[in-house]
């Protein structure tokens, strides 16, 4: 087994991603649910993925700079109506 300093890790990571022109939001987001899937022992969610979001953003499936935005389109359902 190998281990992994994950604070290292995470910089590689993100210098991979920068590389790809990946915005710096969505880096941030997916290295650390990558490192944190890992960490909690499910690499094959985590750490494991990588070179295939690697793969599938240079290949243009993946859209490296994503408008996101966020609407509230209803109640939120765990909320008593009044």
């Amino acid at each position: 087994m190998i281990y992994l300093n994950d604070i290292k890790l995470s910089k590689i990571m993100k210098t991979v991603l920068t590389n790809l022109k990946v915005n710096k939001d969505s880096i941030n987001h997916v290295v650390n649910s990558l490192v944190e899937t890992s960490l909690r022992g499910v690499d094959s969610h985590g750490i494991n993925l990588f070179p295939h979001y690697c793969r599938v953003i240079k290949s243009g499936r993946i859209n490296k700079n994503p408008n996101i935005k966020h609407t509230k389109t209803s109640f939120p359902s765990y909320k008593k109506k009044l």
